[in-house]
């Protein structure tokens, strides 16, 4: 096993800010899981030293919230993992023991045979790839999620939160633990007052630390501006203490691969097959290409979908969102994609037209009072939309079903890229139904060939 605490890795940030006039906070299922990479071989020497790896990190972080490291008993590449994890800094040993450890075990269970996997909780995360990542910052897997209150002065909330979070982020970049959290007042009331908490993986310099951290806090407008509280998690950082969903920033967000080569022949072929899906997907709501000569990391492939039920100009504005926000993120990547509520675009180096894409993110809600009832209907619901989905033309399928309580419904949607088969399509969503977790009242599944959605509230324009 080896091992490094130099100050050269850029795994994980911490960021949050609420405002709260009475907080708790307990979350049992992950915030977000990503798996990707190619699948390794059942028993072989990847699972074996991946295993070694699980270990290795359970029992080194709980003691100072920080573990790294990677296997290398007789392994070579591919078959060398590494990984890390990461606990907030105000959690105790035994707590982070205890998510460390489910942390572990849920990244092993959906993503089982899978070379690379991240999975955030509230109080730790871990992360384990084929490839060395340390020293790289993750610009990769990414959503956001926020409150959906607004506070009654953004402006000057906005302010205050920015304040707050630099004072902190300069606070964590220079301390032992790379951890700050603190709190303002706000003016005019003795009650109401904004939190925040900073974090960087100690393995971090101070400086790329605080230029993280400055970063984060810059692209706060972007998806939280005037909400009562936020999160964004990526590969590198996290951001956040509220929940919500809505069309105006991104819900996941992915970049993979290798960089190409600025101005070469993927980028020129990128920017061809970016234009083709923007003027392709509004009309019918999908749009599909490649451009390129058939050579490795000439020829780019790519989709774009749209809700079945917005409108041809609501497409058009979300496909070119997505646009532009891959091409920023993810400036020089062979492969990326990224999800709002309205749409997806996807592209890649491989040809993936036709195949199941298997790594997923998942957004879960609070918890429902009578979560027995409420599954069963949820399950009820979500198979009969993925029955019809998978038959319509659109590949996409929208419902509703009363609850016990008469005036109380759950709302459903499911959706396949329509370049699946009719069978495959129906085999993805039947995946994702399976991992829907018990007891939330709302939930949204991605991948980048089909997702469901379900909540108690009407969030779809026809049903």
């Amino acid at each position: 096993m080896s091992s490094s605490s130099s100050n050269n890795n850029a795994f994980y940030f911490l960021i949050s800010f609420a405002l709260l006039l009475q907080s708790a906070f307990g979350l049992t299922e992950p915030l977000f899981h990503s798996c990707s990479g190619e699948n390794f071989t059942v028993h072989g020497p990847y699972e074996k030293n991946l295993n070694r790896l699980m270990g290795f990190l359970y029992h080194q972080t709980p003691y100072t919230g920080f573990g790294l490291g990677s296997t290398s008993f007789g392994a070579h590449y591919p078959d060398q993992p590494y990984g890390i994890a990461l606990c907030r800094g105000d959690v105790s040993s035994s707590d982070c023991k205890t998510c460390v450890a489910e942390a572990s075990s849920y990244i092993r269970k959906s993503c089982p045979n899978r070379k690379q996997a991240t999975v955030w909780y509230d109080n730790c995360s871990l992360k384990y790839s084929d490839e060395k990542f340390f020293g790289q910052i993750d610009h990769g897997t990414k959503f956001y999620s926020w409150n959906t209150q607004n506070v009654t002065n953004p402006t000057y909330f906005n302010q205050k939160a920015k304040d707050l979070l630099t004072h902190l982020a300069h606070e964590a970049s220079v301390t032992p633990k790379m951890y700050a959290a603190g709190e303002l007042k706000l003016e005019g009331s003795e009650k109401e007052i904004v939190y925040g908490m900073a974090q960087c993986t100690r393995d971090l310099s101070d400086g790329d630390c605080k230029t993280c951290l400055d970063g984060l806090i810059g692209d706060l407008p972007s998806c939280c501006d005037g909400k009562q509280g936020g999160r964004v998690v990526t590969g590198s950082f996290l951001l956040g203490s509220a929940f919500g969903i809505t069309s105006t920033a991104p819900q996941f967000g992915s970049c993979s691969g290798e960089n190409f080569t600025t101005n070469g022949e993927y980028e020129t072929n990128l920017n061809k097959l970016m234009s083709y899906l923007y003027l392709q997907a509004p009309p019918t709501g999908f749009g599909l290409g490649s451009i390129g000569q058939n050579v490795s990391n000439i020829k780019v492939y790519g989709l774009a979908l749209c809700r079945g039920d917005v409108s041809t100009q609501d497409c058009s504005t979300c496909v070119t969102e997505a646009i532009s926000y891959v091409r920023k993120n993810c400036p020089n990547g062979l492969r990326a994609m990224v999800w709002y509520d309205n749409c997806g675009l996807k592209y890649s180096n491989e040809d993936f037209f036709g195949h199941i894409d298997s790594g997923k993110m998942v957004l879960t809600r609070i918890n429902v009072s009578n979560s027995d009832v409420f599954d069963q209907k949820t399950k009820v619901l979500l198979n009969q939309l993925a029955k019809e989905a998978s038959v319509t033309p659109k590949m996409y399928a929208a419902g509703e079903l009363a609850l016990e309580d008469q005036l109380k419904k759950v709302y459903g949607l499911a959706q396949c890229t329509r370049d699946l088969s009719h069978s495959n399509c129906k085999r993805c969503l039947d995946g994702l139904i399976s991992e829907v977790p018990n007891g939330k009242q709302g939930g949204l599944i991605i991948t980048g060939s089909c997702n469901i959605r379900y909540e108690t509230y009407q969030f779809v324009n026809h049903v």
